[in-house]
């Protein structure tokens, strides 16, 4: 009876194994088929693209010039209190169509701020 207790003890032993092993690979399968199916991501309408800035606005330039620390205080104090950029306007436009006139104007017109 040993003998056969030992026999059947084995048995159950390797029956347990190859019902633990089964139900292991089992899991994984189990687990993956009780998720549900992602649902399908939905398309979005496209978005109407946004108007690009062309610049300054149609007629208007800007023009730089490099000048030097002293040149700027000597532009301030001829075109008098926040006069700068209309009396280089009117030098350069003056300059620019050889309007000698409009040019004296301008130098007149200096000459009247740096005195007062």
């Amino acid at each position: 009876m040993s003998i056969t207790n030992t026999t059947e003890q084995k048995t159950t032993a390797t029956e347990a194994a190859t019902k633990k092993a089964a139900k292991a690979k089992a899991t994984p399968k189990a687990k993956s088929a009780s998720k549900a199916p992602k649902p399908p991501k939905v398309a979005k309408a496209p978005k109407e693209p946004k108007a690009k800035k062309e610049g300054p606005p149609p007629g208007n330039r800007t023009f730089a010039v490099r000048i030097t620390d002293q040149e700027l205080a000597a532009i301030h104090k001829a075109a008098g209190p926040r006069g700068a950029t209309r009396l280089v306007r009117q030098v350069l436009v003056a300059f620019a169509a050889a309007d000698v006139d409009a040019f004296k104007g301008v130098i007149a017109e200096a000459a009247a701020n740096r005195k007062g």
